[in-house]
């Protein structure tokens, strides 16, 4: 289950910014008041990591992630947005349903719908 992170850092001038984690999964929301204006819903941490990006400006982009565990024997990088992918809904949808089965949370209902209308689009 997705739990929320407390103390997250916030950037003036992108929205209030929200963080939700579980083991495999991490969902960033930033909000203007109620209203959703972009999320990053990073799933799949560790079987090739891929990350859904939608906001209100820019609509849906899906990246691979780069976990920064490249080099044996160095130390770990930061995990970074890497190249490109098809818009694939299904694994993100299936899994993010796996995580909130037992929560009823708005927030998790509107990314759910934005993911769900991305996929008919």
């Amino acid at each position: 289950m997705l739990y929320e992170m407390k103390g997250v850092r916030q950037e003036p001038g992108r929205g209030f910014r929200r963080w939700f984690h579980a083991e495999d999964m991490d969902l960033s929301v930033w909000l203007d008041g109620d209203r959703l204006i972009q999320f990053q819903l990073s799933y799949n941490h560790h079987h090739g990591e891929k990350s859904i990006l939608w906001s209100v400006e820019k609509g849906f982009s899906h990246h691979k992630i780069d976990d920064g565990e490249q080099h044996p024997g160095h130390y770990k990088a930061s995990p970074i947005v890497t190249g490109h992918l098809p818009l694939e809904f299904q694994q993100a949808i299936r899994s993010f349903k796996d995580h909130i089965a037992d929560e009823s949370h708005v927030i998790f209902e509107a990314v759910l719908r934005k993911l769900e209308d991305g996929q008919l689009a």
